[in-house]
C-alpha cells in the first residue's frame, strides 16, 4: 500500500504547494497571526469590491472614490480592533518567545 499523500503532493497548483510549504514552517501561533493578517486583507478587499458595485460609485470623481475607500478601510480596521482580531492585537497576546515578526 502506498504511503498517504501530503497536502503538497495532492495539489498540482504551484502556488498552493508553495503556500502550504510556507505555512508548514510556521509555529502554531504564527499561523494564527498569519490568518489574522490574511483575514484583514480579505476584509479590506471585500469592502472595496462592495463599494465598486454600489450604485452611483462609478459616477463619483477619483478623489471622492478614494475618500470613500479610505473611510471604509478605517471602519474595517476599527471593527477589527474592537473585536480584538487586528494583527497587532493578536501579536500582543502571544507568548514572548512565539512572536517572529
Amino acid at each position: 500500500m502506498a504511503p498517504p499523500k501530503t497536502p503538497e503532493s495532492k495539489s498540482t497548483n504551484v502556488y498552493i504547494v508553495k503556500e502550504l510549504g510556507r505555512r508548514a514552517k510556521l509555529s502554531s501561533f504564527s499561523l494564527i497571526l498569519d490568518k489574522s493578517k490574511r483575514a484583514l486583507k480579505q476584509a479590506k478587499s471585500n469592502t472595496r469590491v462592495k463599494l465598486r458595485k454600489s450604485a452611483g460609485f462609478t459616477s463619483l470623481s477619483k478623489v471622492e472614490q478614494d475618500i470613500q475607500f479610505a473611510e471604509a478601510i478605517v471602519a474595517v480596521n476599527t471593527k477589527r480592533m474592537a473585536n480584538g482580531t487586528y494583527p497587532s492585537q493578536v501579536a500582543k497576546k502571544a507568548p514572548k518567545n512565539e512572536v517572529e515578526n
